[in-house]
């Protein structure tokens, strides 16, 4: 079964095109029940509209990637398995960005927008790597914190100034 796009000329005549052959921007709309039409998929041709709605599409998608980005590293209960899953969930969308959207979007805002997708999964990786083992760094760097203040409130040698000492002599 085929199905056809019908649009109706100004001079009254109608143009049928084949569904399947129209090169366009596919999407899902959210749909309003108020108005009684009910859009299932549309297509848009006109490249200047897909490339406005690309172009506010992905900064309402990266917004919400920094959002998400922000609640992960804010939360100290965060497990890795979420931090992968956000990881996996930015490589796809960039994916997406490269590959689907390229001959929509110009080579400038696409470089653009991988740059900052490259950030935020920088921060996934570097949160995934350094998670669990930024709270042992900080005791530590406490702990040598408190050691070089008695030792210098106190006159205790540390064993930097001992191996100075070594070295002078």
């Amino acid at each position: 079964m085929k199905k056809y796009v019908c649009m109706r000329m100004s001079n009254g005549s109608i143009l049928m095109f084949d569904k399947n052959s129209l090169n366009g921007l596919n999407f899902n709309p959210k749909n309003n029940k108020d108005y009684g039409i009910t859009v299932s998929k549309m297509i848009i041709v006109k490249p200047e509209i897909v490339r406005r709605l690309l172009i506010k599409s992905t900064k309402r998608k990266l917004d919400m990637f920094i959002r998400m980005l922000a609640n992960l590293t804010d939360d100290d209960t965060t497990t890795d398995a979420s931090l992968r899953e956000a990881l996996n969930d930015l490589s796809r969308y960039r994916n997406i960005v490269e590959y689907k959207y390229k001959k929509y979007l110009d080579a400038k805002y696409q470089e653009q927008l991988i740059a900052k997708i490259d950030i935020l999964e920088g921060e996934i990786k570097k949160k995934i790597i350094y998670g669990d083992n930024e709270k042992s760094l900080n005791k530590i760097y406490q702990e040598m914190y408190k050691n070089a203040l008695k030792s210098m409130y106190f006159n205790e040698p540390t064993y930097e100034m001992e191996n100075e000492n070594r070295r002078t002599r």
